[in-house]
């Protein structure tokens, strides 16, 4: 199965916590039979992280917590 982001950037008061971008867009995954699924991921515009809950993920940025290390 491929993976695929449908392109549609969400800006809802997002905020990425590790490159500060403000859009997200959802994770769709191309199955076997060439239809899509909507997967309940999302990742970010810009450093292309990938996380379930966007408020979640993008709360209280400036407070000190352990945050995923971004492969080169």
């Amino acid at each position: 199965m491929a993976g695929h982001e449908d392109g549609t950037l969400i800006r809802d008061g997002f905020r990425c916590p590790i490159c500060d971008y403000d859009a997200y867009c959802r994770i769709l995954v191309q199955r076997r039979d060439f239809s899509w699924y909507v997967t309940d991921f999302y990742r970010c515009g810009g450093c292309q992280v990938m996380f379930a809950n966007p408020r979640t993920f993008s709360a209280d940025a400036n407070s000190l917590r352990l945050r995923p290390r971004r492969l080169s």
